[in-house]
């Protein structure tokens, strides 16, 4: 028997790990990418305008196919309205002569930019060889089209709520010629329905050309409200649905054939915390009764092609947007300073900008569509570009389109946007969405 002859009696000494620089190392080829959401709703129904048909499509985008050379070199374009016939015949006896209807119409301008996203990769060397067993070359060009599906998604909930979307929007470097920032500035969609105020449309936040009068205007209609359990807004229980359906109603929202009671509704995007009480039977205060229809009662060919619909409610077909934008209230402290709206989205990848952690001043939205509630112009649609330095060394590749999205508002004088005609007596019209504000819900339904 063998015999331990080591004082301290603890048996065989442990052996010795390599050095760092000795052990060898796993290196997984497989790429694991960080979850972001999946935006797939700005991706069905859309409508074509044609210069033939020169009518609105029943769908939500209104998409500007124009067809000949002259149109398709423009930057800018213009949609008309024609107003339908509205004086009296000419009765009896009465000289026709004098008494002639002449049309009536409003325009929309629409309008469009560059849009360009490009990427760098090594095009030899030792960068190239680093890289190359994770095939992250071809990994990183294939993350284009995700990106550029995120960025209609975003421009698309950008238009919805502040008019345009960030390709027009935003500023630019570039020559003043071509940028669009300072003709489509960001202002807040002028059908603006905050939820749990009751009665006339008069009584919702009144639209005013001036951007920070309406900001004002807005805030003002939420602080009505005061708190719920130390948060401003109300969520949309069946009351606040209700006077929704009104305020489209008098607003004259175009509706769309949609597979709702009439045939006949709008399409109302909500967050997935709203979509949560929305659908849940147990909500015992306000919920939607018998007039809801879940969304798994519902054949797939009702749901038109939405993704995400969790039911309808009357008239509208409700459909759950996992990134609806949220709103920041920001109070003014000081006397006669103005209050603050931010609008927070999510962006590219998993970029998250929003406050929904039910913090001081963090307001939900929901998005009620009706007929052509966007306009979409790709003059250019996608398509790849690629660059390269230092004898191809540095290889740089990308897409680029050029693009405009934007809510189509109908003008009398686009010179003079404030001028209103002798007969509708209106500056402009927006008869296609509504931005609906309300509460992000609590934890336990109220």
């Amino acid at each position: 028997m063998a015999t331990n002859n080591s004082t301290n009696s603890q048996g065989i000494n442990a052996p010795a790990r390599l050095p760092e620089q000795s052990r060898k190392v796993f290196m997984a080829k497989e790429l694991q990418a960080k979850t972001a959401l999946d935006d797939s709703i700005y991706t069905t129904s859309v409508g074509i305008h044609t210069t033939e048909k020169k009518m609105l499509p029943d769908a939500v985008f209104l998409d500007i196919a124009e067809v000949d050379k002259e149109s398709s070199s423009a930057t800018t374009g213009r949609i008309t309205m024609v107003y339908p016939l509205r004086e009296p015949g000419v009765l009896g006896s009465d000289r026709a002569i004098g008494r002639e209807e002449t049309f009536e119409t409003k325009a929309a301008e629409v309008h469009c930019n560059n849009n360009r996203k490009v990427i760098v990769n090594p095009g030899y060397g030792k960068e190239e060889i680093e890289m190359g067993y994770l095939d992250l070359v071809e990994k990183h060009k294939d993350g284009l089209a995700q990106w550029a599906k995120d960025d209609f998604g975003l421009g698309c909930r950008r238009a919805l709520v502040e008019t345009y979307d960030h390709v027009l929007s935003d500023p630019h470097n570039d020559d003043s010629a071509t940028d669009t920032s300072d003709i489509c500035q960001p202002r807040w969609n002028s059908n603006v329905f905050v939820a749990g105020i009751k009665g006339n449309a008069k009584s919702q936040p009144l639209y005013d050309p001036n951007v920070a009068t309406h900001t004002q205007n807005i805030t003002t209609a939420i602080k009505g409200l005061g708190q719920a359990n130390g948060v401003y807004g109300r969520i949309l229980d069946s009351v606040a649905m209700d006077e929704l359906i009104n305020f489209a109603t008098k607003k004259r929202i175009t509706q769309l054939s949609l597979p709702v009671k009439g045939g006949k509704g709008w399409v109302l995007t909500v967050s997935d915390l709203q979509a949560a009480y929305i659908s849940n039977p147990a909500w015992s205060k306000h919920n939607l009764g018998s007039r809801w229809v879940d969304g798994g009662a519902m054949p797939e060919s009702e749901k038109m092609g939405w993704p995400g619909v969790i039911g309808s409610y009357r008239c509208l077909l409700i459909v759950q947007d996992m990134m609806m934008p949220t709103l920041k209230l920001g109070i003014a402290t000081e006397t006669g300073a103005p209050d603050l709206l931010v609008a927070k989205y999510v962006m590219h990848g998993d970029t998250d900008n929003r406050d929904r952690d039910g913090s001081e001043g963090a307001l939900d939205l929901a998005i009620l569509h009706g007929r052509a509630a966007l306009y979409k112009w790709e003059p250019q649609k996608w398509m790849p570009i690629k660059d390269q330095e230092d004898y191809g060394k540095r290889v740089g590749a990308g897409i680029a389109q050029v693009r405009g999205i934007g809510i189509p508002i109908y003008r009398y004088n686009l010179a003079n946007q404030e001028e209103a005609n002798g007969k509708s007596g209106t500056a402009f019209e927006q008869f296609s969405s509504v931005l609906a504000i309300c509460g992000l819900p609590s934890t336990v339904p109220a």
